[in-house]
């Protein structure tokens, strides 16, 4: 393999560093020492991360990322690309050589790779300023917790990848899902140990964006990590910790202004558009997911994939649409609709700007917002059979949608509102559909999961035939053949 320091590896992300399992040899890490001689190089490798992960045909955003992805294999999207990959996963019929898991998979590693260089440099420092060396290794330890926390919800059991060593690396077995999630929290809690609860910028400066991870960005994803771990306690203790700050995070009244920029109150972390210009201080466009969905790009555009390559193709299933009441300004105000053939598509409409022909930013890709953390507080209470009080959080997120206060008076019941209540606001953000139907319980089997129970209906309306496999993503191909002590997911062989 090519010989690369490290500061080229971390900064500029270089293919020689793509595959958790091709990571570089010592030899070649020689000067990794250097980039942590002063702040600005030391913080430029978290810079680098987050570019990597906010760009706009990242593992994370754009038609290829998170998002899209989790809504195709659930019941809230559905595609008229005739991209083989898309149709794949739209039908749940992945086969385990779809290049878009892959991607995302080897897009994690690679990011985890440079975040754990940035932890071991970082520690090791002796030069660094103190306050930039607690924000780089709280930014690190936060987004190294971040991204397991997907990796683990995407395809299960996956390898627990700390360190650079490339000897140990290479041949990583799979971790169980219960210890990769300790070591999420572990991360969490030590990123909020080191981060500030002011956001702060690339020169550990004060700022009213919320382009970085802070204190109460890691308290907010630890406790949807317990809440996904039955941590019940935890999680409220956590979530209250966020809800508690009205002053800083609060459920923004208009909804129109929810993804908008300056800074949301709704917003816990966002991603800047174009990352790396922003930091720089210059004003780039806004790109990603709001662009794939929206309809004004859509109108202008057309519906399918496009001649430049950005793929128009995906819109919201029936069974989304008519979930909402006719009164629910969430169905007036983030849904829109595109006629094309005779047929009414209606897509997510949460950002609005049109962001070709743009010379500034209007919206932020909001990545943790003050609702989910009030549906987290929710669902931990009704697990302790504090139904009323977590009732209350969800009325609190209907109230804001023009909806009377519901009340339940089972469990069973509340659980019921709270679905529904998340699928309606959380639709077509980060995968939270469909890891919620695969985290819970069915409803009319207990045995099974939610998503078991509502994907045997779903997938034959998409031409396909379910089965448990489908939900994990299937591991590269490349990286089985690699890697003889990495064991490919059920059905995928």
């Amino acid at each position: 393999m090519k010989k690369l320091t490290a500061i080229t590896c971390i900064i500029f992300l270089l293919a020689s560093c793509t595959k958790f399992v091709d990571t570089p040899s010592p030899e070649s890490s020689v000067d990794a020492a250097k980039v942590f001689e002063k702040d600005n190089s030391a913080i430029a490798t978290v810079n680098a991360v987050l570019s990597d992960l906010g760009n706009t045909y990242s593992i994370l955003q754009g038609g290829r990322g998170v998002s899209i992805v989790s809504g195709l294999l659930s019941d809230e999207l559905n595609t008229v690309s005739m991209l083989p990959d898309y149709i794949e996963i739209w039908s749940n019929s992945l086969l385990s050589s779809n290049t878009i898991p892959a991607n995302i998979w080897s897009g994690f590693y690679r990011n985890i790779y440079n975040v754990n260089a940035t932890i071991e440099g970082a520690s090791a420092s002796t030069s660094l300023t103190p306050d930039i060396q607690s924000q780089i290794l709280g930014e690190a330890r936060y987004l190294r917790a971040f991204m397991y926390f997907y990796l683990v919800n995407m395809y299960g059991p996956v390898p627990l990848i700390t360190s650079t060593n490339y000897q140990v690396n290479r041949v990583a077995g799979r971790t169980s899902v219960n210890d990769v999630y300790k070591q999420v929290i572990e991360d969490l809690k030590e990123a909020d140990k080191l981060l500030t609860v002011e956001y702060r910028n690339h020169l550990g400066a004060i700022v009213t964006q919320r382009f970085r991870p802070n204190k109460y960005a890691a308290k907010a994803l630890l406790a949807r990590v317990y809440l996904y771990t039955g941590q019940w306690a935890d999680a409220e203790a956590e979530a209250t910790a966020v809800i508690d700050q009205p002053a800083s995070y609060n459920l923004v009244q208009d909804l129109n202004q929810v993804f908008r920029q300056p800074a949301s109150a709704e917003a816990l972390w966002e991603f800047a558009p174009a990352y790396g210009a922003v930091a720089a201080g210059v004003t780039s466009l806004f790109t990603g997911d709001g662009g794939h969905f929206n309809p004004a790009v859509l109108k202008a555009y057309g519906l399918g994939p496009q001649p430049s390559g950005y793929d128009l193709s995906n819109y919201l299933s029936d069974s989304i649409v008519n979930a909402f009441s006719a009164t629910d300004k969430r169905k007036a105000q983030w849904l829109e609709s595109v006629t094309a053939g005779g047929k009414t598509y209606y897509f997510p409409f949460k950002y609005k700007t049109d962001v070709f022909g743009l010379s500034t930013v209007q919206e932020y890709f909001v990545v943790q917002r003050t609702a989910e953390v009030y549906f987290i507080r929710a669902e931990a209470r009704i697990q302790q059979n504090n139904i009323e009080n977590g009732v209350k959080d969800i009325n609190a997120v209907r109230s804001r949608a023009n909806l009377a206060d519901t009340s339940a008076a089972t469990k069973a019941a509340a659980m019921g509102i709270l679905e529904k209540e998340r699928r309606l606001e959380l639709f077509t953000e980060w995968g939270h559909r469909w890891f919620d139907l695969k985290r819970w319980p069915g409803k009319d089997n207990p045995a099974i999961s939610r998503a078991e129970e509502v994907m045997k209906v779903i997938t034959p309306l998409k031409g396909g035939t379910w089965k448990k496999d489908w939900l994990l993503l299937p591991l590269p191909q490349t990286d089985i053949i690699n890697n003889p002590f990495l064991v490919q997911n059920n059905g995928y062989q």
